[in-house]
């Protein structure tokens, strides 16, 4: 009948009981702050990296004008610059990934960024015990990182010595102090 409450059964009595600790959480919650920690301080180094590696392709780029506005500079330079070019392209590769295949949707190796990426999506705001597969990865990309890290010290140490060789023969480009010859 409309507007009245009928029962559907009688009441029956029950025990709640707390579950302990569910299936997914950590062992340890201090261990667990402590790899979300380490993990954070490993996304906050690929996004420096990341931004590294645009301001010398930046430079690269400027310093590609600079040579070819300069008639009389040693093709050697030109070389050398091309050199630097490729080898931030390799950077890039191990940091992003390989556009190319991944526009053609074919495998390829998961990135530095994704990989650091996927951890992050998978533990944001999230309490769940991290698996030994994830750790692993974690691993991976502290090894992936610790290449691109010195990868990028030695392109950067690549382009100030062809800035400093450049230096009162070319136009000037960014981060550069310009010089008069001598």
């Amino acid at each position: 009948m409309r507007g009245e409450t009928v029962p559907l059964a009688d009441p029956v009595s029950f025990i709640v009981k707390p579950l302990d600790r569910g299936l997914f959480r950590p062992d340890s919650l201090d261990a667990h702050a402590e790899t979300m920690t380490a993990a954070a301080d490993l996304s906050r180094a690929v996004q420096g990296a990341a931004g590294a590696l645009g301001e010398l392709r930046s430079r690269v780029n400027h310093l590609a004008v600079a040579l070819r506005d300069t008639p009389a500079v040693d093709p050697e330079l030109r070389n050398r610059l091309d050199a630097i070019d490729s080898d931030l392209a390799d950077i890039d590769m191990l940091l992003n990934g390989d556009d190319v295949k991944g526009g053609a949707n074919e495998p390829r190796p998961m990135s530095l960024a994704a990989r650091v990426g996927m951890f992050a999506w998978a533990h944001w705001n999230a309490l769940a015990a991290v698996t030994d597969n994830q750790l692993q990865s974690l691993d991976i990309a502290r090894n992936q990182f610790d290449r691109v890290q010195s990868d990028l010290v030695a392109v950067r140490e690549a382009i100030e010595a062809l800035e400093d060789e450049i230096a009162g023969e070319a136009p000037w480009t960014p981060g550069r102090i310009p010089q008069m010859q001598d």
